[in-house]
């Protein structure tokens, strides 16, 4: 009598064609996977700053009084916005939060991405009271996002105060 095989399980060799194969595609996903994930935190990063460069201009607008918005403050790739009105002893519109100038908010960039050009002087951005920007005088002022895979996006700031961005 012929002797039966159970068919019920997988071969060694088997197991081992399906670790190799699922090794090979997971080894081909991981740097898209990983570009992908820089390019996306690159992405929002450029969006928060668009939205936070509006808030700036809008909160000059309502107080009526001078906002900055002051890059690598108070460390690397991060920002403040504060009322730049010379409170408790501070100068006005000098692009340092000095005296008691009031901080609006702060903000920080994902890892991964940093600020590589800052086409303004004092890496600053000053909206006065109607929300056009009153410093610094080069028109536009410019901002370069990088991320970890060598993207770009730059966002312009013209001296009406209008903010718009294009990636490079």
């Amino acid at each position: 009598e012929k002797m039966k095989l159970n068919r019920s399980g997988f071969s060694l060799l088997e197991i081992v064609i399906t670790v190799a194969v699922l090794g090979v595609v997971v080894s081909m996903a991981i740097p898209n996977l990983l570009a992908w994930s820089a390019n996306h935190r690159l992405r929002v990063d450029f969006s928060q700053l668009e939205g936070d460069l509006q808030v700036a201009r809008l909160t000059a607008i309502n107080q009526s009084t001078a906002v900055t918005l002051l890059f690598n403050q108070p460390a690397a790739n991060q920002y403040t916005v504060f009322i730049d009105d010379g409170s408790g002893g501070g100068i006005a519109r000098d692009l340092i939060q000095n005296g008691t100038e009031e901080v609006v908010f702060q903000g920080q960039l994902s890892q991964g991405v940093s600020f590589s050009t800052i086409n303004s002087s004092g890496n600053a951005i000053l909206f006065n009271g109607r929300g056009l920007r009153s410093r610094p005088v080069i028109d536009p002022a410019s901002l370069i996002l990088t991320n970890s895979e060598g993207r770009q996006y730059q966002i312009f700031i013209t001296m009406v105060g209008d903010v718009n961005g294009d990636y490079l």
